[in-house]
């Protein structure tokens, strides 16, 4: 099985697997990887939105005996949170390359006038890798100072 490397290891500098979610702190863990599929490979840029990195990988598909069909091969995508390891992935529907995820803000107009900003990934875990959905948005909104400045 192939697998991504996210580069932080635990303190014997081994790699864990991502789906033992044992990260706890840079003392005792400092990472993770994801087993991905036989042959299956990250074919496109990540996007981080919101606590979350996306990006898309390709599996060939070993075709069916005496088939004339050409197989494009199981396209993926996936949502993981970098601090942790969880992760969820989606089979992208029709195969083939998915496009590097691509995340923002667009305004909406609203049938009284009022125009509301609407967040939007496209390219994240769903059914197919051009059709925009929503990303989860779980960002404190409070801020607290991380220094101070003193004369």
């Amino acid at each position: 099985a192939g697998s991504t490397n996210a580069g932080i290891l635990d303190s014997n500098n081994d790699q864990i697997p991502s789906t033992q979610n044992t990260y706890v702190d840079s003392s005792s863990t400092n990472g993770y990887y994801i087993d991905l599929g036989t042959g299956e490979k990250v074919v496109n840029a990540p996007t981080t939105v919101a606590g979350n990195t996306y990006f898309g990988t390709n599996q060939p598909k070993i075709p069916a005996a005496n088939s004339c069909d050409s197989s494009l091969g199981i396209a993926r995508g996936y949502s993981i949170k970098p601090l942790s390891g969880i992760y969820t992935s989606a089979v992208f529907d029709g195969g083939g390359l998915p496009p590097s995820p691509v995340a923002g803000l667009v305004n909406i107009t609203l049938e009284d006038g009022t125009t509301k900003q609407v967040p939007f990934l496209i390219g994240g875990p769903g059914i197919s890798p051009i059709k925009p959905t929503n990303p989860p948005i779980n960002v404190k909104t409070s801020r607290h100072r991380a220094y101070w400045y003193k004369n």
